[in-house]
């Protein structure tokens, strides 16, 4: 409805404006048949009719979102040369994240200038489904570890969400969208060991059959001299390993995926503490989901889903 009511000036005139307002969002159109997700490759009309879904719940363009987005592609992903979701926080314009070095569970992730414990004024969707920590209300172990070999994209709201999504949204909402595709990559260096990822999508009859796993593990950093209030050490190290999986089964418009993620953290420090004997935690997060839509009309959706973490 606003973009036909806009005259062709006031239209040339937005352009200009896009141009010269400091806003930037990171986004390659995300169209079957272009090869290319390059933001610079895009024509300024098309930057224009790009559709988003994390702004308001539901599909419209970036013009007209009520928010300002940021958006990451696949490609966008992959040009970065990242893997977990941590690793995308500081590429997102006034967001800054960390961890709390005297407790292992603390995550700190800064957005608009206001660091808060644990992250809870932050809002993370799971293909548009809640998946923050129940305890605390901010980012979840499940999230620390969380591969991104297959994510489609990562649609972030920096700004208040919280009329639409809740109290959780008062400092942005970050929704990762999955899609399968077809690929094996395996990486090693230092102080990697390795990283492996394979994605399988399949047909069978009208069902779509799609299945992503992916394998993590380094030796972490030589943390010296740190200070432990017994004496009994002043160095230790931090080796991680994380194992993720995860299927989903779609027919028309209805989808139900599952995933299963394991995680170690090894000898970190806690609470001004070192003890490399027990300083250990071994973590395990089962995600399902299921989404039916159904068009009553060419103008209104229906969208019914649940899930269920643990």
């Amino acid at each position: 409805m606003v973009k036909n009511a806009l005259k062709p000036s006031t239209q040339n005139l937005l352009i200009i404006l896009l141009l010269c307002v400091p806003v930037s969002f990171v986004y390659a159109a995300d169209k079957s048949n272009s090869k290319s997700e390059d933001l610079f490759n895009l024509a300024l009309t098309d930057l224009l009719n790009v559709e988003v879904s994390v702004a308001s719940s539901s599909p419209e363009k970036i013009l007209t979102t009520p928010a300002t987005v940021t958006l990451f592609t696949r490609e966008k992903i992959k040009q970065l040369g990242i893997s977990q979701l941590t690793q995308i926080f500081d590429y997102i314009p006034g967001f800054h994240s960390g961890y709390n070095p005297a407790e292992g569970n603390q995550s700190v992730l800064i957005a608009r200038g206001h660091a808060q414990k644990y992250a809870n004024n932050i809002l993370f969707l799971y293909n548009g489904h809640r998946i923050n920590d129940d305890y605390t209300g901010g980012v979840s172990y499940f999230l620390r570890f969380f591969d991104l070999s297959n994510v489609k994209r990562i649609e972030v709201v920096r700004g208040p969400g919280s009329a639409i999504y809740g109290s959780n949204a008062f400092h942005g909402v970050i929704n990762i969208i999955t899609e399968t595709k077809k690929h094996v990559s395996v990486t090693s260096g230092t102080p990697l060991d390795y990283r492996a990822s394979m994605g399988v999508p399949f047909s069978v009859g009208d069902w779509s059959i799609n299945l992503n796993a992916s394998l993590y593990k380094d030796s972490g950093d030589d943390l010296t001299p740190i200070y432990d209030r017994f004496g009994l050490q002043n160095k230790t190290s931090d080796p991680k390993s994380a194992q993720q999986l995860e299927l989903s089964i779609q027919n028309k418009n209805l989808k139900y995926s599952v995933m299963h993620q394991s995680s170690e953290r090894q000898q970190y420090y806690l609470f001004r503490r070192i003890f490399d004997e027990h300083n250990k935690i071994n973590l395990d997060n089962f995600l399902q989901q299921i989404d039916y839509k159904v068009d009553l009309n060419k103008d209104i959706e229906l969208s019914v889903g649940g899930q269920y973490f643990h």
